[in-house]
């Protein structure tokens, strides 16, 4: 399979693991050396997506990323973008809640693509309703931003 393929499944199928509330296939695609919201490598990100995913309540919802492309490629390390919306389901209707452009780092470890970093620049204010996070537009989901100065 070529190697920006591989790449583009493998954000997929986080996507999909984060739709599924499976905590154990969305860790199992992040890097050993991954940084996500403070919880670094698999085990600790695993553990984050665990109390997620644990909230009372939680509406079922869709991740769709689309206009991939590849805006670096160091051979073992690449960076890609894409656009992306989340819709959540409430009763029979849908509501778009986060328009973003995503912008995820991989490594090849072991043979195996691994996401190293990965950050949603969202358009939109993310407010779900139905989880304690909520973020404005302009925020860069996934990085750990100084605020210090």
């Amino acid at each position: 399979m070529d190697r920006y393929l591989e790449i583009e499944q493998l954000i997929a199928r986080s996507m999909f693991a984060q739709d599924e509330f499976d905590s154990l296939a969305c860790a199992e695609v992040f890097s050993e050396r991954a940084t996500v919201y403070g919880a670094t490598g698999p085990r600790e990100i695993l553990r984050l997506f665990e109390e997620a995913n644990a909230v009372p309540g939680v509406a079922p919802r869709r991740h769709s990323f689309s206009n991939f492309r590849v805006v670096a490629d160091d051979g073992d390390e690449v960076s890609a973008e894409h656009l992306m919306v989340l819709h959540i389901a409430r009763g029979k209707s849908v509501e778009m809640h986060i328009v973003g452009r995503g912008v995820t780092r991989v490594v090849r470890e072991d043979g195996q693509w691994k996401i190293l970093n990965a950050e949603l620049h969202l358009d939109t204010d993310y407010n779900p309703g139905d989880r304690p996070l909520q973020m404005p537009a302009g925020t860069i989901a996934g990085r750990s931003v100084d605020t210090s100065s």
